[in-house]
């Protein structure tokens, strides 16, 4: 019989995994989406940009799970290999959705967010490749539609969105799968890549 002290260890590390699961960067982008074209007081675009926005943010970086056995680099590297490749096939999905965005006369919030996306992952690839600093990918697309939503819902959003934001940190620390300094790193690349989105785009 497990001892109250592994209990707790265990009840907390479930509750932690629970949360990472639910803010992965495909469902946040997707419920994004959806509350933006249904909620936003003025229109947020079309069905089809909708739909299209979803299959480029969310959709294409699942594509790792089925795809990495295709690729030997990838699929002899397990866990690690899959998640390289979801984070190259992010980079591919975001790059695709802002070149889409742009000429195809999509609405101002479409474009703005394929915008903001893109310039946040291209921020985190500079961190994590160019600048050797671990930024979190997971507190970046996280922080992201927490950004969105207060700039377009207003600032009654900022207290949930800090506890949504804080629930995020402490399930990653909790499960050792970033340090808060990945997260901070994480975090700038998608602030940053928000303001670029909104003042320019």
């Amino acid at each position: 019989m497990s001892t109250p002290t592994k209990e707790i260890k265990t009840t907390t590390e479930k509750l932690a995994s629970v949360i990472r699961i639910v803010t992965v960067p495909p469902i946040m982008v997707i419920a994004l989406l959806l509350i933006l074209y249904f909620y936003l007081p003025q229109p947020f675009g079309t069905l089809p940009e909708l739909l299209t926005a979803i299959a480029l943010l969310g959709l294409v970086p699942l594509l790792a799970y089925p795809l990495q056995p295709v690729f030997p680099h990838y699929r002899q590297r397990g866990r690690e290999g899959q998640r390289e490749l979801a984070f190259v096939l992010t980079g591919v999905g975001y790059t695709i959705a802002f070149l889409w965005a742009l000429p195809a006369g999509t609405s101002p919030a479409v474009r703005t967010v394929c915008a903001g996306y893109f310039f946040s992952a291209l921020l985190l690839t500079l961190c994590n490749k160019v600048l050797h600093r671990r930024a979190s990918g997971h507190a970046c697309s996280a922080v992201g539609p927490l950004l969105f939503l207060i700039y377009y819902f207003g600032w009654w959003l900022l207290l949930p969105s800090v506890v949504i934001a804080a629930l995020i940190a402490w399930a990653s620390v909790t499960l050792r799968r970033h340090t808060p300094i990945d997260l901070l790193w994480g975090a700038l690349c998608s602030m940053f890549g928000f303001a670029i989105a909104v003042l320019w785009f």
